[in-house]
């Protein structure tokens, strides 16, 4: 029983990674993610690609959110295009504080399919616009080329109806 704990302990601590071995590698990820608006939420998931140089990330992704129907024929799609540049802060071993600040172009179509909502948008509107995106979470190596981590960003700039939105999201990287 003592051999087998030894080796246990052996092979988890030769899994024991720094998270300083993610410097100065590309990477390639993906979240799933909550969009609170000012009163609903709305589901989505995103792609993502970067490189990171020591503390410092600069990050780019597309994210597309499920179709939203507001009701007595209003619908909207939308999707998001970002940058972001990250800054990551080590807590403890392979947990990581992170904050980004960036920028996202957020484009919606929104239809108009009722006559008793004529006055919105009578035959469908494409809106895209610019916003600021900032954000904060934690970050934590599982794998020797792994992360996965827990992100809240904040986006201005959304669209009309909406202005901004809160982001939760969830996501894991894979280091190249």
């Amino acid at each position: 029983m003592k051999k087998a704990l030894l080796l246990l302990t052996l092979v988890f601590a030769s899994l024991q990674v720094n998270a300083k071995d993610l410097d100065n590698k590309f990477y390639l990820g993906g979240e799933g993610l909550i969009n609170m608006y000012t009163s609903y939420t709305v589901p989505g998931a995103s792609i993502l690609g970067g490189y990171r140089w020591n503390e410092f990330s600069a990050e780019v992704g597309f994210t597309k959110l499920t179709n939203d129907d507001w009701g007595q024929g209003l619908k909207f799609k939308s999707n998001n295009i970002f940058a972001d540049v990250i800054y990551t802060q080590p807590l403890y071993d392979k947990l990581e504080f992170k904050g980004l600040v960036g920028l996202g172009l957020f484009h919606t179509k929104v239809y108009n399919t009722s006559d008793s909502l004529t006055w919105i948008y009578q035959h469908g509107k494409n809106e895209t616009d610019l916003g600021v995106r900032a954000g904060i979470g934690l970050q934590y190596q599982i794998a020797p080329k792994w992360t996965a981590d827990f992100t809240y960003k904040f986006q201005t700039n959304c669209n009309t109806f909406i202005g901004y939105m809160n982001i939760f999201s969830v996501g894991v990287r894979y280091y190249l």
